[in-house]
């Protein structure tokens, strides 16, 4: 799926990632096969691995941040990450087509996440990031268990380590040049 973006949507991602906060949970989408009690089952699961694993809670007396936000399309079922990154670029236009961008924007604009099958072990993690002053999207596999909350927390930070994050994974982006 790795793909240069061109505008408008770099101009959303733009105003997006000027507006989003630390804490802005990241959206969660599930294919037809998944049901929402396995979604959120593995999110859980996600959680409470890099809670345990990662950050040492409860034990180390921080309280571990809620990472993930299950979309539920009501009306609609995702077949593909394809699909669901066209879902995902109309919630991009929606919240970021205005000049001032939501104040409290509670997702997180510059990525998701797509669970793929019923007790899968990997998900799949969905970036836009900048390399070279250039927007682009990818996607790679991550590990659900504390590596998938370690890594969507981690890139919530700076969008620009996707890429580094990615390449340690299996992934659609292309070879750097040396």
């Amino acid at each position: 799926m790795y793909q240069p973006l061109a505008p408008p949507i770099k101009q959303y991602l733009e105003r997006g990632y000027n507006s989003y906060l630390d804490d802005s949970l990241i959206r969660v989408y599930f294919l037809q096969l998944v049901t929402p009690v396995e979604a959120a089952s593995t999110c859980q699961r996600a959680h409470d691995t890099y809670a345990r694993d990662i950050l040492g809670c409860p034990g180390s007396g921080i309280e571990a941040p809620d990472l993930f936000k299950i979309y539920n399309a009501e009306r609609k079922s995702f077949y593909s990450v394809e699909e669901c990154w066209e879902d995902f670029k109309i919630f991009l236009q929606s919240t970021c087509s205005d000049q001032n961008c939501l104040e409290n924007p509670i997702e997180f604009p510059l990525g998701f996440v797509v669970l793929t099958a019923p007790d899968s072990q990997r998900a799949t993690l969905v970036c836009c990031f900048k390399e070279d002053e250039q927007w682009n999207v990818g996607s790679c596999l991550i590990p659900i268990d504390a590596e998938l909350g370690m890594q969507a927390q981690a890139f919530k930070y700076t969008e620009d380590e996707f890429a580094n994050i990615a390449r340690h994974y299996e992934n659609d982006l292309p070879r750097r040049s040396a």
